[in-house]
């Protein structure tokens, strides 16, 4: 699958309380990475972290662009087109809602996919491939998405995957009638018939905190690696979505916990 990987997408520039967004001036043609960051992070305040669930279509529509730091040319970058937009609309504007920002500088915008892999394969119909592939890839690319992670020292996290709607049998939405419970009943099954998982209490290779989603699997590492230092971790909705609702910062319950691993057989 094709891969992007994380960068800065935007700065955010506080001065008496007040926040604005913008592009960092070499983003036209310059992808600004995590190692482009750390090498210059002294000069910033701590970043504002955005994790969406995987890249999609937009991500790969980029044309003559070269990394910062070592000008090898690349060939994706995360939020491209409309959901960056919206991103560079409304988060300015959330986060100084909330006074999140301790006081002026600059605050950098890095987005991460949990998965840089193109896990809906560049289907329009993200609910053939999406999620079956990203449960799929889990297991091995959870420790390199903790390990990313674990590079920074975010100012706030904002969890802003998606549930992982995806077809059923008959060609529906598991989500279709917009019932949440019936739709983690159909995202267990999925588990079970497909991937071959089961509810686990002594080995927890997938642990859903909050929900049975990809929102929730997300959150469960997010949780792990900065709830213990004390990084305010939010949940929002996809930023695809933010021109049609206004986005809010929404707390979670880190004691509902649901964890699976591979059905062992004797």
């Amino acid at each position: 699958m094709r891969r992007c990987n994380d960068e800065v997408i935007a700065v955010i520039k506080v001065s008496h309380s007040k926040a604005k967004i913008r592009r960092p001036k070499s983003y036209p043609d310059k992808f600004l990475g995590i190692d482009s960051y750390l090498a210059h992070q002294s000069r910033y305040q701590r970043p504002v972290l955005i994790v969406t669930e995987s890249p999609h279509i937009e991500e790969f529509n980029v044309r003559n662009l070269r990394d910062f730091y070592s000008n090898t040319i690349v060939e994706a970058r995360p939020v491209n087109g409309v959901t960056g937009m919206n991103i560079l609309l409304h988060l300015a504007g959330l986060l100084e809602a909330a006074n999140v920002f301790p006081c002026d500088g600059y605050y950098p915008v890095i987005v991460m996919n949990a998965l840089q892999e193109q896990c809906s394969q560049g289907d329009r119909d993200t609910g053939k491939y999406r999620t079956r592939n990203f449960i799929r890839l889990w297991g091995s690319q959870k420790a390199y998405l903790e390990h990313r992670l674990e590079q920074i020292e975010p100012l706030i996290v904002l969890c802003s995957c998606t549930v992982g709607d995806f077809n059923l049998s008959n060609g529906m939405n598991a989500y279709y009638e917009g019932n949440r419970s019936l739709f983690e009943q159909r995202f267990e099954m999925l588990l079970k018939e497909e991937l071959q998982l089961m509810p686990s209490t002594e080995h927890m290779s997938y642990y859903f905190l909050g929900c049975k989603d990809l929102s929730g699997l997300v959150l469960g590492v997010l949780d792990s690696v900065f709830a213990t230092r004390n990084i305010p971790i939010y949940k929002t909705t996809h930023p695809s979505s933010w021109r049609n609702r206004t986005p809010a910062l929404r707390k979670y319950n880190n004691q509902i916990r649901f964890t699976f691993d591979s059905e062992v057989t004797d």
